[in-house]
């Protein structure tokens, strides 16, 4: 089996973040969720999953899987996930490049990912 074949893009993707955001990504570990809704325990998994679910659904639309990526990432504090989230990106995606209006797209899904995805997330 060739390199190629064992790549795994969401892995890809998240070792490609920031070590800062690395950081705050693989903390979602030990944050524990209602398993009547994420029966796949911890948050991280979760959060993997729903990334893997975005790039097979979506796998042109980086805006989605970046979104996908940064929707739980807010998950431990007292605030709302998905706000959490939308503050936690802005500052991000500028500092990797992003336009402002590219900024304000990924804020926005980011927000309303369980709208959007509802298959997804």
């Amino acid at each position: 089996m060739s390199k190629s074949e064992n790549r795994d893009p969401p892995l890809e993707l998240i070792y490609s973040l920031p070590k800062d955001v690395l950081k705050r990504f693989f903390g979602l570990w030990g944050i524990p969720q209602r398993k009547d809704y994420h029966p796949e325990g911890n948050t991280l998994k979760h959060a993997l999953t729903v990334v893997k679910r975005a790039m097979h659904f979506y796998p042109d639309d980086m805006n989605i899987i970046i979104a996908a990526l940064f929707h739980d990432i807010g998950k431990g504090t007292q605030a709302d996930h998905s706000i959490r989230g939308a503050e936690l990106i802005e500052p991000i995606a500028t500092r990797i490049g992003f336009s402002k209006t590219e900024v304000d797209t990924l804020k926005f899904l980011v927000l309303h990912l369980l709208e959007i995805l509802v298959h997804v997330s």
